[in-house]
């Protein structure tokens, strides 16, 4: 991303992947200045709002396939 962008990491936020949570990772992080940090467990109201929003991107894409001139 660094390399691409010509900019630099500062901030992750991932999920609760083993591999993201271990003492290497973490010194890693330590060592180029980024803030890493895990969100909450998933819970309920979390669940309906990324429904929601992926139901809107749904809707956007079938919107924009139903304007173009591809067969159905």
């Amino acid at each position: 991303m660094e390399n691409e962008n010509s900019s630099k990491v500062v901030s992750l936020r991932i999920d609760h992947d083993e591999k993201f949570q271990n003492e290497k990772f973490e010194h890693f992080c330590e060592k180029h200045g980024i803030k890493h940090n895990f969100p909450p467990p998933k819970t309920p109201q979390q669940n309906r709002v990324i429904k929601r929003k992926n139901k809107l991107v749904k809707e956007h894409t079938r919107t924009m396939l139903n304007e173009t001139s591809l067969p159905r």
